[in-house]
């Protein structure tokens, strides 16, 4: 690759919202605690940098994307939504829709794993043995592994 050019696939944005399918092992821990897309090539981006508008850093702007950081009450929300109804009742007029229920609770799974989210090891036993997704009790099986290494 060159200058200014990314692989995609290596994309938080990417693995978090367009990725429908499992998340590769080796990516799983570069998603560090972000939920939800990053925003971040917007920052670094040369082409940006020119033409954008500073956003204030305060509470009165919310972020374009969602980090978990400690905020593990987030995460438990998510991880016991159990039907598509119920996801789309949480998150109606919300853009994490387009994660949909599936790539939204893989990614918690991820995130409960990379922040050490331990007190999280119920709900991903509960989501390992009991979800009906393969791809979430992939992902909540990784965590579990993940979070049992601790």
């Amino acid at each position: 690759m060159g200058p200014y050019e990314l692989d995609a696939r290596r994309c938080v944005s990417y693995l978090t919202i367009e990725q429908r399918g499992a998340i590769p092992v080796e990516m799983r821990p570069l998603i560090g605690d972000w939920l939800y897309g990053c925003d971040l090539c917007q920052e670094a981006c040369p082409q940006n940098s020119a033409r954008a508008k500073q956003i204030p850093n305060d509470e009165n702007h919310e972020p374009f994307s969602m980090r978990i950081g400690g905020d593990f009450q987030i995460l438990k929300e998510i991880l016991d939504i159990k039907t598509d109804e119920e996801f789309v009742e949480k998150f109606a007029g919300s853009p994490m829709k387009r994660a949909k229920r599936v790539g939204l609770i893989r990614n918690a799974c991820v995130v409960a794993a990379n922040v050490s989210a331990t007190e999280l090891l119920p709900q991903l036993q509960d989501l390992a043995k009991n979800d009906p997704s393969d791809l979430i009790r992939e992902h909540a099986t990784w965590a579990i592994g993940q979070l049992e290494l601790l």
